[in-house]
Order: C-alpha cells, then sequence, then structure tokens
C-alpha cells in the first residue's frame, strides 16, 4: 500500500501481478487516497474491470431512444471509430474533411 503526497494531491500506487502498475492521484486528502486504492485493488482482485469502449456503444445504442437520422449516423461513424475497413454508406467522412480544408499559404 503506497499512499503519498504529491504536491496539493494525494495519490495510490501499487503493483499487482497481471494487472501491472495501478496509479491515481489527484485525492485531497490521505483518507480518501486509501480508499480509492482500496477499491480499485478490491475491483482488479475479484475481476470487475472496465467496460470495454465496444460493449458501451453496443449498450449505449440498445437503450437509448433517437430518431432514425441520428442512429444512422452513429452507425455510419462506428466503422471508423472500430477500426474496421467499412466505409459509410453516404457521404464523406469526417476524416476526409479535415484533410481537404483550406490551408493558408505562408508567405
Amino acid at each position: 500500500m503506497a499512499v503519498r503526497k504529491r504536491a496539493n494531491s494525494w495519490q495510490y500506487d501499487f503493483k499487482l501481478q497481471g494487472y501491472g502498475r495501478q496509479r491515481r492521484a489527484g485525492f485531497k486528502t490521505r483518507a480518501e487516497a486509501h480508499e480509492a486504492e482500496r477499491r480499485a485493488r478490491e475491483d482488479l482482485i475479484s475481476g470487475r474491470k472496465r467496460i470495454q469502449f465496444a460493449d458501451a456503444y453496443e449498450q449505449y445504442m440498445s437503450a437509448t431512444t433517437m430518431k432514425d437520422r441520428s442512429r444512422d449516423s452513429y452507425g455510419n461513424l462506428w466503422p471508423q471509430i472500430n477500426g474496421s475497413s467499412a466505409a459509410p454508406k453516404t457521404g464523406r467522412s469526417c476524416w476526409s474533411r479535415a484533410r481537404t480544408t483550406r490551408r493558408i499559404r505562408s508567405t
């Protein structure tokens, strides 16, 4: 259990085999840092893990009520976020628009 003072805040820092180094800072008190470290250790040991972005996206899309046009926009952007090679069905992607913006010439 390593809790130490940093400039104006407290941090915890520990290692667990198989999980690597766990370090968080920004706690106002030493007690807060100890409590956060305890919770972080318990979460890692008990198997509770952070949810992956793809899983969170799927849960959000299934739970939310939005207009069809918005749902289509999210669906078209997902391949770009996910890293797959599928291109959006209609229109240009936001990345191609960013590359074709007007550049200012230096004189």
